[in-house]
C-alpha cells in the first residue's frame, strides 16, 4: 500500500503537453489504437476530471461539473507527437440519469474494457469516503480479466483525519484481497492515497501521476 506524502508539487514533466482529443459515443468511432492506453474510471462524483486537471497543471482540459454525470462518452487526451493515450470513461452511479442512459453507459465502458487492443492500465477514482461497491468490483474483475495493472485512486483524502483514512485503506485492502482470493486473481492492486483538490499524492513521488505515466511507459 502507497502512502501520501505531504509536499504539493507541480505537474510531472510526463503530464506536459496533454491535449483533449475527442469524446465518443460509441466504441465503433474511438481513435486508432496506436500505442498503450490508460483508462481512468470512477463514480459520477469521485473527482475524476478533477484529477485529470491537477495531473495536467490544466483548470479546464477535463470538464468539471458541480452536476454529477457530465462525462458521457470515452474522452480521449494524447500527447503530440506520442501514440499513448489517456482515455476518461462515463462515470456510473449517477441515480438522475435515465435507464437507457445508464445502459448505453455500461455497454460503452464494457465494450472499451473487453475490445480495445492496448489497453494497459486502469485507474480506478474512489472517493475515500467510500466503501468498495459492487461496481468497483465488477471494474475490477474486468481488469483482472484484461490482465491490466490496477490503482485505486483514494481521492478526497484531505476530507480524513490520518486515523480515518488509515481505516478506509485497511477496509477497501480487506475488500479487494477477499474479492481476488474468491475470483483467483494474482494481480496486485495499487492504493494511492490522493487529493486532486490539493494536489497529495498526485504529482508527488510515489502519486498517482507517476504510477500512470509508467503504465504508459513515458519518463515522469
Amino acid at each position: 500500500m502507497n502512502t501520501v506524502g505531504k509536499n504539493i508539487s507541480p505537474p510531472l514533466p510526463g503530464f506536459r503537453g496533454l491535449r483533449f482529443i475527442s469524446e465518443q459515443r460509441f466504441y465503433h468511432s474511438c481513435p486508432p489504437s496506436l500505442s498503450k492506453e490508460l483508462a481512468i474510471i470512477g463514480r459520477s462524483n469521485a473527482g475524476k476530471s478533477s484529477l485529470i486537471n491537477r495531473l495536467a497543471g490544466e483548470k479546464s482540459l477535463a470538464r468539471v461539473s458541480s452536476t454529477p454525470g457530465r462525462t458521457q462518452g470515452l474522452v480521449f487526451f494524447g500527447w503530440p507527437n506520442r501514440d499513448q493515450l489517456l482515455v476518461d470513461l462515463p462515470g456510473y452511479g449517477y441515480a438522475k440519469a435515465s435507464r437507457g442512459a445508464r445502459r448505453n453507459w455500461r455497454d460503452m465502458i464494457e465494450d472499451y474494457l473487453f475490445k480495445r487492443p492496448n489497453l494497459q492500465a486502469l485507474v480506478l477514482v474512489m472517493d475515500c469516503r467510500r466503501e468498495l461497491a459492487e461496481e468497483e468490483l465488477m471494474l475490477l474483475e474486468l481488469a483482472w480479466v484484461r490482465e491490466c495493472a490496477i490503482c485505486v485512486a483514494f481521492n478526497k483524502c484531505d476530507k480524513l483525519s490520518n486515523n480515518q483514512l488509515a481505516q478506509q485503506r485497511f477496509k477497501l485492502q480487506n475488500a479487494v484481497q477477499s474479492a481476488a482470493c474468491i475470483k483467483q486473481r494474482m494481480q496486485g492492486v495499487a492504493v494511492i492515497s490522493c487529493s486532486a483538490a490539493n494536489g497529495l499524492g498526485c504529482n508527488t513521488s510515489g502519486g498517482v501521476g507517476e504510477w500512470m505515466l509508467h503504465q504508459l511507459g513515458i519518463e515522469s
